[in-house]
């Protein structure tokens, strides 16, 4: 698989989720960039933005997502789903499913850039993308009672 790029813009941002270390959590809110941006791929494709890479662009190997069977999954489902062709999945159509993966991703990234500047002071990230998801009703703090949580669960 090739690289998948990321604008180089957002680089802040993407050091900032990625690399700072939460210390009651001792990670990073992301772990890794291949988390990091599958999400912001998701977000970007379910908030229809989808931004072309500016100029500048730094890389991600493409065998750090081909290590991980699910991050292959969603640069096909984000492919698929914002080409709606079924073509797009040809191997040498490869080239262009990275880049609509890469342009969502792109767009991801600016929507969690607007997210953290909204709630200034949030060295991790964390308090203002669970605010936005909140906000967004793309998270839903729900809590089943046992009881139906227990039925759900099937041997």
């Amino acid at each position: 698989m090739k690289s998948v790029r990321r604008d180089i813009k957002h680089e802040p941002l993407v050091r900032q989720l990625a690399e700072t270390v939460n210390p009651t959590t001792k990670r990073s809110l992301f772990p890794t960039m291949r988390e990091l941006l599958c999400f912001a791929a998701a977000l970007g494709f379910q908030m229809s933005r989808r931004v072309p890479l500016g100029e500048g662009t730094a890389e991600v190997d493409g065998r750090v997502f081909e290590n991980l069977d699910s991050a292959v999954d969603m640069i096909y489902l984000v492919g698929l789903a914002g080409m709606r062709d079924v073509g797009i999945l040809q191997p040498e159509r490869e080239e262009e499913l990275i880049k609509v993966f890469e342009e969502y991703a792109n767009g991801g990234l600016q929507i969690l850039d607007e997210w953290l500047r909204a709630q200034g002071g949030d060295v991790y990230g964390d308090q203002a993308i669970l605010t936005a998801l909140r906000r967004e009703q793309l998270l839903h703090d729900t809590v089943k009672p046992v009881a139906q949580a227990m039925s759900d669960v099937v041997f």
